[in-house]
């Protein structure tokens, strides 16, 4: 019963505090982002035949 009224309150953020939260959790996630390193899918080496002339 207790967690059915935690749903019920209004939230008491300012718009302020939640621009500040959303620029936080950007930042975060842009700094999540550089630091993956991801394998390549496909790879970048293209293999061609030279002709003789």
């Amino acid at each position: 019963m207790s967690a059915q009224n935690t749903e019920n309150k209004e939230c008491d953020i300012s718009e302020e505090e939640l621009e500040k939260l959303d620029a936080n959790l950007l930042a975060i996630e842009t700094l999540y982002e550089s630091r993956c390193v991801q394998a390549p899918r496909a790879s970048n080496v293209t293999v061609r035949d030279i002709e003789d002339k």
